[in-house]
This record gives C-alpha cells, sequence and structure tokens, in this order.
C-alpha cells in the first residue's frame, strides 16, 4: 500500500483509486481516459512494477471493486455483500454478531438510520446476555431484513459523479 500510494500520490482521487494491489482508473471522457491510462501505466514502466494482463479490464461501464460496484453513476453496494447479509445465520455469540456488524458497519454510508436498526443487535453483545432471548432474536431478524432493504433499494447511488 505504502508503495502504490509513493507512485500514484499524484494522482490519487483525481483519477486513480488503489488497495494494496487493485488500482481503479476513472474518467470523465473517452479522452481523458486515455491520457489516465497513459499515466498510469507510464508510472508502472518508470518505477519497474508490472502488471499481469490476464488480471486487467480495460475500458468497463462498471466494475466490482471492493465490495462496491462502480459505474458512471456512482457507487453501490456490490449485490454479492446484499446477498451475504440476506444469508446471515441466527447468531450464536456476541462474536458472530461483532462479525456481521462490521460489514455492515462498512456499508454504513448506504443504510440511513444504521445506528438505530443495529441498537438492539448492539445490546446482544453484552455481557450476560441471553442469546435465546426472543426479543433479541426477533431484533436480529428484523435488522436484517432491514437493512437489505434499505441496501437494496433506498440508497441507490449515493456517491454521484463530480459535477463538471
Amino acid at each position: 500500500m505504502e508503495l502504490m500510494n509513493g507512485v500514484f500520490r499524484p494522482y490519487a482521487d483525481s483519477f486513480v483509486i488503489f488497495f494494496i494491489d487493485d488500482i481503479l482508473v476513472y474518467s470523465r471522457t473517452e479522452g481523458d481516459h486515455v491520457r489516465h491510462l497513459r499515466i498510469v501505466l507510464q508510472r508502472f514502466r518508470e518505477e519497474k512494477l508490472y502488471i499481469k494482463f490476464s488480471k486487467c479490464e480495460f475500458w468497463l461501464n462498471s466494475v466490482a471493486f471492493l465490495g462496491h460496484v462502480v459505474s458512471n453513476e456512482g457507487i453501490r453496494v456490490d449485490p454479492a455483500k446484499i446477498v451475504a447479509v440476506r444469508g446471515w445465520m441466527r447468531p450464536i455469540s456476541p462474536t458472530k454478531i461483532l462479525s456481521s456488524m462490521g460489514l455492515v458497519g462498512y456499508y454504513r454510508r448506504f443504510v440511513q438510520s444504521l445506528s438505530t436498526i443495529a441498537a438492539p443487535l448492539t445490546r446482544l453483545t453484552r455481557q450476560g446476555v441471553d442469546f435465546r432471548e426472543s426479543d433479541g432474536m426477533i431484533a436480529f431478524i428484523e435488522a436484517r431484513l432491514s437493512l437489505v432493504k434499505q441496501i437494496r433499494s433506498e440508497a441507490g447511488f449515493v456517491c454521484p459523479r463530480r459535477a463538471s
């Protein structure tokens, strides 16, 4: 990450996003995109860094990147993550709840009133709480359904591209 940060710092959040060894190059126009790709590929050459062509994808209208789907319309939660939330099993320990809430927390900007929805789940992580308690389990199921619904419908694209 530090290496990529040094190599692409001047372009970070202008037209390049990177995380460890994943790079996303984005542009407003086709001409800009050609220029941006040339800059990125030239930086790789200058720094003697190699990319595996079979792992590269070019000229995509949308791309899955770090758990999101990025397109010219904005950023959306990756549908595979929605499937993961929908498939949550009933928690059997505070650790399982915290694990589930970690994924939800990653997508917090897509879920309105997340702290309110998650409050019953947070209470289940307290020491001495009986997981067989029906109120807690009902809260878990309601929270899961609410999260899936909000991530799928209300959130939509919440990170629109910048206007010219």
